[in-house]
């Protein structure tokens, strides 16, 4: 995929998260709530004016909400945020965390199998965790570690993304990238396995990731 795609990909991207706190058909609005709130289910049309507290072996969804604080997620919980805002958010391994159509006012620190599709994470985004999979989104640094398998743009069901900052990537068994624009310096240790195409570097490119670039 071409920088240009990426781009084009990306404005849609932020207009997703322009219009995310729009009415969801066939969910009942919750009352905004005030303070900490320990999330058991799912939450939906709402504003959040503390942090969320994923409980313990729970699945937490939220839709078309706003948090004003973080969310922090057990190692043995579940968290997926659709369409909503938060200010950051932080796992334990191995929790499972998925961000689709989203904003992260701050960081996104999973230690977790995780997925990012179609949102911004306007702070650093980092994973320490066995599968990641970051599709269409923008963020600002992005770091990876002890992954057995991380997919960055893989084809025309996850398209590139834009890193508007560094990128380092380490301990990693299996790396997937396609249509990637990095505009900062990219680090990199103990890849084993590298593949993909299109990817743009504007900075400084280890010789391990020459071959995927163009």
């Amino acid at each position: 995929m071409s920088p240009t795609t990426v781009a084009t990909r990306l404005a849609v991207s932020g207009t997703v998260a322009a219009v995310m706190l729009t009415t969801t058909t066939g969910v009942a609005a919750a009352r905004p709530g005030h303070g900490d709130v320990e999330c058991t289910t799912t939450l939906a049309n709402t504003i959040i004016r503390g942090d969320i507290k994923v409980a313990d072996d729970a699945e937490c969804i939220l839709k078309n909400v706003r948090v004003q604080g973080n969310i922090n997620v057990p190692g043995s919980s579940r968290l997926t945020v659709r369409n909503s805002r938060i200010e950051g958010v932080a796992s334990q391994y191995p929790a499972v965390v998925l961000l689709q159509g989203s904003v992260v006012g701050g960081n996104a620190d999973l230690g977790s199998s995780a997925g990012v599709r179609n949102s911004v994470i306007r702070g650093d985004l980092s994973f320490i965790g066995p599968t990641i999979t970051v599709c269409d989104s923008r963020v600002n640094t992005l770091s990876i570690s002890q992954a057995l398998v991380a997919r960055l743009g893989d084809g025309p069901s996850c398209g590139g993304n834009l890193i508007h900052r560094d990128m380092a990537l380490s301990s990693i068994r299996g790396l997937y990238l396609s249509g990637n624009l990095v505009q900062g310096n990219v680090t990199a240790a103990d890849l084993r396995y590298v593949i993909g195409t299109g990817n743009r570097f504007l900075g400084q490119v280890p010789p391990e990731l020459a071959h995927v670039a163009g």
